[in-house]
């Protein structure tokens, strides 16, 4: 990723970008993106702040860096960076056919 940007508004047909799905009606359709460029900019301040205090809370292990506190335990932050091996409930194989 080169760049990001909170609008939609110069999306284009044929442009490299997703729409979000849900299920409706037990049907799978798109959801239609909104227009919200006049609070696009200060989205765009929020996400960059508490991204970066995410980040800080995470190399932290959990410990807030700006007061006393801790989010997560060391053990839990140390699960979250983990590897992962996601299996369907109540499927006990990797081998699994739909």
């Amino acid at each position: 990723m080169e760049h990001s940007n909170v609008s939609n508004a110069g999306f284009k047909p044929g442009d490299d970008y997703a729409f979000p799905h849900s299920r409706m009606d037990g049907k799978l359709q798109v959801i239609h993106f909104e227009v919200l460029d006049n609070v696009g900019p200060r989205i765009d301040q929020f996400l960059r702040a508490d991204m970066a205090k995410w980040v800080q809370l995470q190399l932290n292990r959990g410990k807030f860096i700006d007061h006393d506190g801790q989010l997560f335990s060391e053990r839990q932050s140390k699960e979250m960076w983990s590897p992962q091996t996601i299996f369907r409930s109540g499927i006990h194989s990797p081998l699994w056919r739909d």
